[in-house]
């Protein structure tokens, strides 16, 4: 089972980089010398932390005697990763269409953005998004919303068409046919709009982090109420005056802090400013360090 899945594995590396047959004879030497030489069964092995260096030690090498530029070194990462974690089945992710960083990350964005209203699980979503590469690559696309908007009848598309007949697909395959064309019309628009949210929840979430630490500091929570509170105030707008009180009522109620606190964490709250991209990083960090040290206590 495992060379089973060792062999997709190196099949599928070599039709995402498009290698010739000596340099797959130069990744399967590289894999099997470092199985070998650690007395390993197959790249599942790779889930023990332990093996993390030897993991990286293989990467590098692969990338080095392959010759991989730096920005498409992704390609191996996100295959390994998916081939250590796969349980009873392993299918690959990758394929010749990720050599496009730009415009594949774009569209597996929007692609998720879809995927999230029909509730499909992830297996299913790896299917389709790979069907819609691999159709995309024998087409001489350049992304996989191409398949929509280039005025090509969709029964050209094999793969896609397998998944979609698929029983898991077959309720939803009109509707989700239909967001696929309608999106492929608006690609900027809604790459836009998603770009935004994220930086919105970048945002909120960078927000609650800097509430936090100085709650902290005020009234000293454990790590448990921290995780608690993170958790709500990222569940809340605090846009208004009214949306700020209600919060520093219901966080000083909850925790039984004493009286005139809904004052002091109303001060807190008015008192976060996050400007940038520097300042989502930071309190990033300082959220990290404050679980740290409730956790060393």
């Amino acid at each position: 089972m495992n060379k089973k899945k060792d062999s997709a594995f190196i099949n599928a590396i070599c039709h995402s980089y498009e290698f010739n047959e000596h340099e797959k004879e130069t990744l399967t030497k590289i894999i099997k010398n470092t199985l070998y030489k650690n007395n390993l069964i197959g790249l599942g092995s790779f889930k023990d932390d332990k093996l993390l260096e030897t993991q990286a030690a293989m990467q590098e090498k692969i990338y080095e005697e392959l010759d991989i530029p730096e920005e498409l070194e992704i390609i191996l990462d996100i295959e390994l990763e998916n081939r250590i974690f796969s349980n009873e089945d392993y299918h690959p992710i990758t394929n010749p269409i990720d050599k496009n960083p730009e415009i594949i990350s774009r569209d597996i964005k929007i692609l998720d953005e879809i995927m999230h209203s029909y509730n499909i699980k992830v297996d299913d979503r790896n299917s389709l998004l790979l069907a819609l590469k691999e159709d995309a690559y024998q087409h001489k696309f350049k992304g996989i919303f191409d398949l929509f908007s280039k005025g090509k009848d969709i029964k050209n598309y094999k793969n896609l068409n397998n998944v979609l007949n698929s029983e898991n697909f077959l309720d939803i395959k009109n509707n989700l046919l239909i967001d696929l064309f309608s999106t492929s019309k608006n690609l900027n628009k809604i790459e836009h709009s998603i770009e935004n949210k994220e930086l919105e929840n970048s945002i909120k979430n960078a927000k609650a982090n800097a509430i936090l630490c100085k709650l902290d500091k005020e009234f000293i929570f454990t790590e448990q109420d921290i995780l608690k509170l993170k958790k709500y105030l990222t569940n809340q707008n605090l846009d208004s005056s009214n949306d700020i009180w209600k919060a520093a009522y219901e966080i000083s109620s909850n925790y039984s802090l004493e009286g005139g606190a809904e004052k002091k964490i109303v001060e807190i709250i008015k008192s976060i400013d996050i400007k940038d991209e520097d300042d989502i990083t930071q309190k990033s960090f300082d959220y990290i360090q404050l679980l740290k040290s409730k956790q060393s206590n």
